[in-house]
Parts: C-alpha cells; structure tokens; sequence
C-alpha cells in the first residue's frame, strides 16, 4: 500500500499549473510577417524584429517573397492577397514599416495588417531623434507594437476588397470594413516586398532555406587540380638541331586550389547595389613537378594566386535565373626550374597580370545544379627572364584565361564544382635577346619571333556558402 502527502499534492499541482501555463503560452506565440522597411529603415526593422521575437515567431521578407511567387500572385498590395500569402504562411499578421524624415524630425510608420482579412488592424506612429535606433526609440517601439500585435486574430474575417491599400501620396481607396470597427483616419503606407532571395536580418522563421552562389555573401572551396604546361616557340625554318630553342612539354601533374568570393555588404542577407560588390581570391600550388632536359631531371615548383573585385547582376527575381558578375583583378603565376648553376637554355617564367572579364551562371533547370563560365583578358605587366636580354629580350606579351565547369549545391550550403580552366600567354619578341638572334650564326637576323606559352587542366573543389 502506498500513500501521498499533502506537500507532494500540492508540488503535483502546482507542476501541472507551470506546464498549463507554459503550453497556453507557447500556443499564443503569433506568427507574424516582417517585410523590408522603406527609406532609412534597416535600423529600425532590427529593433522591431527584436520587440516582436519576445513573443512572436518572425517570418522574414524574403520567406514572404517566395509564398507570392508560389501563389503566383503578382502583386501583394491587395488585401485578398494579403489573406492569400499570410494562409499560406500561417500567419497571424504582416508589419509594414518606413523611416523618413519631414523637415528636421524623423519618424517610423508602421502598418499592421491581421492576416485572417488581409486589412490594416492599426497604423503607429513613431516619433525618432534619428533614423538609428536609440534605446527610447526600441522602448517606445515595444511599448506601441505590444497591444497592436495582440489584437490579431481576434477580429472576425470580414469581405474582402481586392483593391489595392492606398499610397501614403495618393487618394484612399475605398474598402468594405467591419462594421462594428471604425476605419482609420488615415491611409496606410503602400506594400513593399522588395522581390529579393537575400534572407533579411530579422528572418527568423525562414532558417531552413539554403543558399545559392547568386545570393551568398561569401564563397570558399578548396580542392584537386591537373596541370600540363606547354611552351612552344615561334622560330625560323631554316633552324635545324641544336639550333631550334628548347620548349617545354609537361605532363599531367596534381595540385592544390583554394578560391573565394566575400560580399561583404550582403553579409546579414542584406541586398542592394551595394550588396553586389565582392573581393575574390584564388590559390592554386602544384603539389610536385619535375623538369627533364635530356637525362637529368630538375626539381621544379609551379604557383598562382591572385585577388580582384567582382560586381554581381542577379538577373530575374527566381532562384532559377542566370547571374553574370563583371570581372577585374591582379594575379601572379611563376614557373621556376631549379637549374642551379647549369645552362639549360631555358627561362623561368613569373607573370604578374591585371585580368579583366566576365562570369556567368545559368542553372540547369533547378538553383542547386549550374553551369558556370568565364573568360578574361590578360594584361601582362611582367614576364620574368624569358624577356631579359640573356633570353628572348624585350617584346609584347598579352593573354587570356577561360573556365568551364558545372556546380551542384547540397544540403542547402554545401557546394561541388567540377571544371576545366585554360590560360595563355602569347609573345613577341623584339629581336634584341641572346636567344632570339644568331643561332644561324648570323647576328643580323632574328631566328625567334615569338612565344607561346600554355597553362590548362581541370579541377574539383568542395565549398560552403555562407
């Protein structure tokens, strides 16, 4: 026989009442929708996205974009559309803002729609020192946003009028209203949802979607690559033997590559023209390499690296439409042999180049599979020995670099790449080198008028998006 004391009763009930009360709570939690703020308003979208996550779930803009594209609604400014996305979402209400500022006072609007009829619950205004956020400015936002947000979902659904809200500038529209609620003094400010796939910072709700290469703020993948270099000469016909200068045939060697892209004003999911702009980076090291010249074989390294900016143009708002990003950068490339001391009539070559180009990306029927390309100009700003007077001496020099490949996007972030790449380096030799002239054993002519030299393979890379 077993039996219970009072003071366990009264901890049994008391448990039971902390649990009624945590789940009536945790069923209250509103959904509520937060759209991009016009004008000067990222300040203040953080501080209301911060006043609403006490005790609301944040759906961000970009969450909301994507519920009118799969509705294929084409506009959302109309109340039954507002009714439409927020059924589809869940959600209790939309919170549309704007800062601006009249004369010397600044001031934040904010329309509150209940998402059961799609019309404006209650319109606040905020007054602001500035359109950053001060600690008055987030208190007076909680204090007003509070009871506003807790009227929703206890109004009635009513008729909806499918006409759009009304521009702050513009004439009311005329609505069907509740009856028993007066309508607002004054007209809402219009709908925005700024079509974009950036994640906006106050996205709460929309954690699970992934990312793509068109959006990211950064980019890094590290992997394999194959090599050969081919350096061929452009020489007289008449050479024979001895006389004809050594080239460069390789074979296929392994290395190592690490590229990345930073867009450092999309970081937050942030978007813009500003948010376009990126530094990018590339290594690439070959892993081991060695030179042969008749029976005796030379160590060998080989390097590229390099930076440069990027400009980003997302063309259509769908996840499935193309990218192109304008190209231009500084690079280095070096190939040394290590001759020691031994004449091998051969140059070591160390490149520095501007490159200019552009990038595209063309998915392939889905946002996680792509195809990617690019091609760039070389503008050689230096060669190394191979133009020095004991060489080929001076001349132009000028080349272009292209890739191919495709990208598959995994477990949202996670990205592969597989392609080729191709650079080359074309010369002209002016006549003024110990190797370009007299190897007929006449000093008058030029025997080597030129030079091509040669850099192609393939690589994969595995990366992040961040």
């Amino acid at each position: 026989m077993t039996s219970r004391s009072n003071g366990s009763r009264k901890i049994s009930l008391l448990l039971a009442a902390a649990i009624l009360l945590v789940a009536g709570t945790a069923f209250a939690r509103k959904r509520i929708v937060l759209t991009k703020f016009d004008g000067k308003g990222d300040s203040a979208q953080t501080a209301v996205a911060a006043a609403l996550a006490r005790d609301s779930t944040v759906i961000g803009d970009a969450t909301w974009t994507r519920a009118q594209r799969r509705l294929k609604l084409k506009s959302a400014a109309s109340p039954q559309s507002m009714a439409r996305i927020s059924a589809d979402l869940q959600a209790d209400g939309v919170i549309l803002g704007s800062v601006r500022k009249t004369g010397a006072a600044w001031g934040l609007t904010l329309t509150v729609v209940d998402g059961k009829t799609g019309q404006v619950s209650d319109t606040l205004s905020i007054p602001l020192r500035s359109y950053r956020m001060d600690r008055d400015s987030k208190k007076a936002i909680a204090a007003q946003l509070a009871p506003a947000v807790a009227k929703l979902g206890t109004e009635p659904a009513v008729e909806i009028n499918p006409e759009p809200l009304p521009s702050p500038t513009g004439p009311r529209a005329s609505a069907d209203v509740d009856t028993e609620k007066p309508p607002l003094t004054e007209p809402p400010p219009p709908v925005d949802t700024h079509e974009t796939t950036a994640e906006p910072t106050t996205t709460v709700a929309s954690s699970a979607a992934g990312r793509y290469s068109r959006d990211s703020a950064a980019d890094i993948d590290v992997g394999l690559g194959f090599l050969v270099r081919s350096l061929s000469f452009n020489y007289s016909s008449s050479l024979t033997g001895s006389q004809i200068p050594n080239g460069y045939s390789g074979s296929l060697v392994p290395s190592v590559v690490v590229n990345g892209e930073l867009y450092p004003f999309a970081l937050g999911g942030k978007s813009g023209p500003l948010a376009s702009i990126g530094l990018a980076f590339t290594v690439e090291r070959v892993l081991t390499i060695k030179s042969k010249l008749n029976d005796t074989e030379y160590d060998t390294s080989q390097t590229r690296f390099g930076g440069g900016l990027r400009y980003r143009i997302n063309f259509g708002d769908k996840e499935t439409s193309p990218t192109l990003k304008i190209l231009a950068g500084i690079n280095h490339l070096d190939f040394t042999i290590d001759r020691g001391s031994a004449n091998l009539g051969f140059p070591n070559v160390s490149y520095t180049y501007i490159d200019l180009g552009a990038a595209g990306r063309i998915p392939l029927g889905s946002p996680q599979l792509a195809l990617y390309a690019s091609l760039r100009y070389l503008a050689v700003l230096s060669t190394g020995e191979i133009t020095t007077a004991d060489f080929y001496g001076t001349g132009g020099a000028t080349g272009f670099d292209g890739e191919l490949g495709i990208e598959y996007i995994f477990a949202r972030r996670g990205i592969i790449r597989a392609g080729g790449h191709y650079q080359r380096f074309g010369f002209d030799f002016d006549g003024n080198g110990a190797l370009s002239n007299n190897r007929d054993g006449n000093s008058a002519t030029q025997e080597v008028g030129g030079a091509t030299d040669q850099f192609y393979g393939g690589m994969v890379t595995a990366g992040y998006l961040f």
